[in-house]
């Protein structure tokens, strides 16, 4: 029995070794940040798209809301590890602001490369902050 429970053992770590990482940051903090980044992205988004006459921008309200919820759910441990609200707002406006810049980049700049290297980074942030939710 004590070399199956070796063996199990043995399975399970390799099992463990061989996982994915899980996506996003492992600490709480980190965690926080990123659905603050995300939330301001979001929120970036919902404005150009509207700004731009594109619709409503009803996708990336629902994407905003998600990140918010996930965002709420971890706040109080957030708040335990020491991180305060007003940290977390000024990331949020930061990374608004900077989705922002990508987007006026992609639609009025006069340079090409420099368009379509910031229709690709908005493109990307906005990406990695989708997939951070289910479905």
């Amino acid at each position: 029995m004590g070399s199956l429970r070796i063996f199990l053992g043995g399975a399970v770590l390799a099992l463990a070794a061989a996982a994915p990482p899980a996506a996003g940051p492992a600490q709480t903090v980190e965690r926080a940040q990123l659905f603050a980044d995300c939330a301001g992205r979001f929120s970036a988004e919902i404005e150009f798209t509207w700004l731009m006459q594109r619709g409503d921008g009803a996708t990336d309200q629902t994407l905003r809301a998600g990140v918010e919820a996930l965002l709420a759910a971890i706040l109080p441990d957030a708040r335990a590890a020491g991180l305060d609200g007003i940290a977390l707002r000024h990331r949020r406006i930061a990374a608004k602001a900077a989705q922002a810049r990508l987007r006026h980049g992609a639609q009025f700049g006069t340079d090409p490369r420099r368009a379509t290297r910031a229709r690709l980074l908005a493109s990307r942030h906005r990406a990695a902050c989708a997939a951070l939710l289910p479905g």
